[in-house]
């Protein structure tokens, strides 16, 4: 079967179905680990080898746990049509 130039194949309830959230998911893991693997090596560095927790390293680890929770629980939760949050069943 061949496609004219700008058509598009057919809608069928089985392309509908699939799922293509895992490869994103991936990624955001991936990324948020490094991220997460570099603010504790920092964090190590500034206690123990430097000996100096400054207010800056306070702000980055609070500012590390808010992304990483935002960009990793984020896509495990589901607001139901009540408006509360639910944990994604289909992971």
């Amino acid at each position: 079967m061949s496609l004219a130039a700008g058509s598009h194949p057919p809608l069928t309830p089985e392309f509908l179905a699939q799922d293509a959230r895992s490869g994103p998911r991936i990624g955001i893991i991936l990324v948020n680990s490094v991220a997460i693997v570099v603010l504790l090596l920092r964090i190590y560095a500034r206690c123990f080898l430097i000996k100096c927790f400054g207010w800056d390293d306070a702000l980055m680890c609070v500012a590390g746990v808010r992304a990483s929770s935002f960009t990793i629980g984020r896509p495990w939760l589901e607001v139901s049509p009540g408006g509360s949050l639910a944990i994604c069943g289909n992971l």
